[in-house]
Formats: C-alpha cells, structure tokens, sequence
C-alpha cells in the first residue's frame, strides 16, 4: 500500500468501522507470520498494563495483485484471499493462552527465491524469469532456519507452559496452511519428534490465508477440534523473513 494512493492508517480506518472509538490502533507488517505476531503485541500490552482488558487481532490478504502462478504452485502454497480475526480479553473465554513463543532470524526471503518467479513490474505480461544460482541458495538457506525458528519457537513455548513434547496431554498440532510438499519436507520434521504425528493442517481446503493462518487455526480449534479438559492444543506457524510462532492453548475450566 503505497501512501501516496491510501493517505490513512488502515489500523485506524477498522477501528473507526468497528466503532471502537476509545483504543489505540496498531498495524504490523510481518509477512505470513503477521497474525502470530498481533496476538503476541496484543498479549504483551495486556500483560503490562492492567488497563487494557480486551484486544482485538485482525488480518486481511488478498493475491489478486500478484499476476504469477506461483501462488497456485502446489510445491509450496495454494492461496486463498480472506480475513481472520481473534478477540483477546482477560475475563473468561473458551480457549485459554497457556503460552507463546517466538523465534525469527534475518536470512533470505523464502518465497523470492527458489521458483518459478515472473517479473511483476508494469508491462512484463507475467514473463517468466529463471531464479539464479544466488537465489536458489538463498532460499535454501531459508528453509533451513526456517526450520530452525519451528523449533525453537515449539521448544521455548513448551517449556514455558510446563510441558514435555512427549506428554500425552498434547491433543493436537496445527500447521501453516501451506502446501503438503513443503510442509512434509520442511515444518513437520522441525517440530520435536514426539509431535510430528499429531501434527496436521486442519481445514486445508482454504489455501494459505497470508498472515490470517494463525487466527484462523484457532478458529477452527474453537469450532472443530477443542482439547478436553486436562488436554493442550499447540498452534504452530512461521513466514517470511523467517519467523516462526507457537501457541499453547488449554480449554478454560471453571
């Protein structure tokens, strides 16, 4: 979004829409693990300022603007547009956040590398241009601490929320909403051994949402796959540049 073309802070447009005159708007750029990252800057700002008692996280993407086929590439990511969103209070609720981690690292973009790319200026007509050499190992190099950021990111959350990879209690795992070739080649086996059969991509018929992954997860957690009581539901998602998010979720009892 160029200034120049939208000289308003979308952030505040929303708020103004959903009449919520008294908040303070806030907008993260942060690629496909942007949703992630709301919830984490919401979170914080709840836990140091006992004043803010509800958050509200909301993404929005859209691939219209991209006229090139990878992003039907069925190798890395079949794309949906659409918009997600999660509401955060301190009261009660149905789903509690035990826990959250997350672990990034400054290397190459993932998906300006390693494919079939076209040149997106004005007037290329979707020509197709040959990734070089660079590029390629870039995106290798990208994938690898991708890899590295699930991890740690499962690991550090984890042992925050008390728990062991193993423990029985781990109902379930969810996935980006990425295609099945990268996921199986990449997010599953960086995710501690023990978690890696419980882990899938619920409700894979949407595409990858952009940002919207990880809210949407938890809606359909909320929906369709609620641990029971005693039980934790692990929320696992990374993006571009690289990061990478897990949430530990508990059903709320009481």
């Amino acid at each position: 979004m160029r200034f120049a073309e939208h000289p308003y802070s979308p952030p505040h447009r929303l708020a103004k829409q959903l009449s919520a005159g008294d908040c303070l708007p806030v907008g993260l750029l942060q690629g496909c693990n942007g949703g992630a990252a709301a919830v984490e800057t919401a979170v914080t700002r709840m836990l140091t300022d006992e004043r803010v008692r509800v958050a509200v996280a909301v993404t929005s993407d859209t691939f219209a603007a991209y006229g090139s086929r990878r992003w039907m590439e069925p190798t890395m990511m079949v794309v949906g547009d659409g918009a997600a969103a999660v509401v955060l209070v301190r009261g009660p609720g149905r789903l509690a956040l035990v826990a959250m981690a997350t672990s990034g690292h400054t290397c190459a973009d993932i998906m300006e590398a390693g494919q079939d790319t076209r040149v997106r200026g004005p007037g290329a007509a979707g020509i197709a241009a040959r990734p070089s050499d660079r590029a390629l190992s870039e995106a290798a190099h990208s994938v690898e601490y991708l890899g590295h950021c699930v991890n740690r990111a499962v690991r550090h959350a984890l042992a925050d929320a008390g728990l062991e990879a193993g423990d029985p209690g781990i109902s379930a795992v969810f996935l980006p909403r990425l295609a099945d070739p990268f996921t199986e080649s990449f997010v599953r086996p960086a995710l501690p051994e023990p978690l890696r059969s419980k882990a899938r991509i619920p409700d894979p018929h949407t595409g990858h949402l952009g940002a919207g992954d990880t809210l949407a997860n938890l809606e359909y957690a909320l929906r369709c796959a609620m641990p029971a009581p005693g039980e934790h539901l692990l929320v696992v998602n990374g993006g571009q540049g690289v990061a990478a998010s897990c949430l530990v979720l508990a059903p709320v009892t009481g």
